[in-house]
């Protein structure tokens, strides 16, 4: 398990410095499962400079949504760290997903 500190602009949501009202789409998001939301990390790739860092890969999260639908998602993502007073902050993250040219939706059901 990864323990990350995040740096963002002042939420006034959650008074989180950095948050930038991100908080509050990311609750909404974990707001619609039932128990244990279980994430996976694969093709991990880590980037690190003396003070800037970005890590990328793809991340698979799996649990139950709370209309008892099953939810099992593989998306991409890229983050971004800064080192501030010796500690490694997230300042910027970013998650996508593949596209069906054809539909324009978004294809949550491919695998790796």
């Amino acid at each position: 398990m990864v323990h990350l500190r995040r740096a963002y602009a002042y939420c006034r949501h959650c008074g989180v410095v950095g948050c930038g009202g991100r908080h509050q789409d990311y609750q909404e998001f974990l707001d619609q499962f039932q128990g244990t939301i279980d994430v996976e990390y694969r093709d991990l790739n880590i980037i690190a400079g003396d003070t800037v860092a970005f890590s990328r890969g793809l991340e698979r999260m799996t649990g139950t949504l709370k209309n008892g639908q099953k939810f099992d998602a593989w998306v991409r993502f890229t983050e971004c760290y800064r080192k501030t007073n010796g500690h490694w902050l997230a300042i910027h993250d970013h998650i996508s997903v593949p596209v069906d040219l054809e539909s324009g939706k978004a294809a949550l059901d491919l695998k790796p």
